[in-house]
């Protein structure tokens, strides 16, 4: 294998574990949105 090939091996590791770092900041985001509008519901059922 050459050093080039290596190297984009490697940038490509480094690209898709930023888009699942991405996608996790992302979902957390979301869940957490979620939770608050799910209280915000409950706290006017009552």
């Amino acid at each position: 294998m050459s050093s080039t090939e290596d190297t984009k091996e490697v940038l490509q590791k480094v690209k898709s574990l930023a888009k699942f770092a991405n996608l996790s900041t992302t979902l957390k985001k979301n869940l957490y949105r979620r939770k608050k509008v799910q209280k915000e519901k409950n706290n006017k059922k009552y």
